[in-house]
């Protein structure tokens, strides 16, 4: 793999992996959960948060008139099961395009929810900025224990891998430092103004 990250969770073999290597560990690195949501949102994939969201109530693209009025029978579990399938994988091509930029020595990237501050409650309004500094620096760091905690569960899950694979250790990464990877300006993302586009 063409990056310098340290931390996949299928580490090289003479500095090489092979393509199976390459997508498990964009696999492992890429997509921590699998969410059904409600409301208005598409179903999408959320590059910070590790995530593929589906939108449970966008599931049936023909209403039961449309199944009741087809000649044919249509199993609706059976379409359902598709439905999901074509999601997920349409969603796994987006988490495809994904590969960590801006790699820190010695850091290990985590999903965004296991650093949130949301359980915190809100700083005192009356508190002197040291003191909010100081607070905050505490709470960081607290969630960055935490965190670390939890990526070493995740990783010790893949162990059982260790008679086929040369698997990381959890251990590996007790001194490195835990962060949620920045945000990257991905140009094919960008809708370029129409003269870029004109024939020369």
């Amino acid at each position: 793999m063409d990056d310098g990250y340290s931390y996949y969770i299928l580490k090289p073999v003479d500095s090489r992996y092979t393509l199976l290597d390459y997508l498990i560990n964009t696999i492992k690195q890429n997509l921590d959960s699998i969410e059904l949501i409600s409301g208005k949102m598409d179903c999408s994939y959320d590059r910070l948060r590790k995530r593929i969201c589906i939108n449970k109530e966008k599931i049936f693209i023909f209403s039961n008139a449309m199944f009741n009025n087809i000649k044919s029978e249509i199993d609706k579990d059976k379409y359902l099961e598709l439905y999901y399938k074509n999601v997920i994988y349409h969603e796994i091509e987006h988490m495809f395009h994904y590969k960590l930029n801006s790699i820190k020595a010695n850091t290990v990237y985590v999903p965004a929810d296991y650093m949130s501050l949301s359980e915190f409650p809100p700083l005192k309004k009356r508190m002197s900025l040291n003191a909010k500094k100081v607070e905050l620096g505490r709470r960081k760091s607290r969630v960055k224990l935490r965190a670390k905690e939890r990526i070493k569960k995740r990783i010790s899950l893949y162990m059982v891998l260790s008679n086929k694979y040369n698997v990381l250790n959890p251990d590996e990464i007790d001194n490195c430092d835990i962060a949620v990877e920045e945000q990257n300006m991905k140009y094919e993302e960008i809708m370029l103004p129409p003269v870029f586009f004109e024939i020369q």
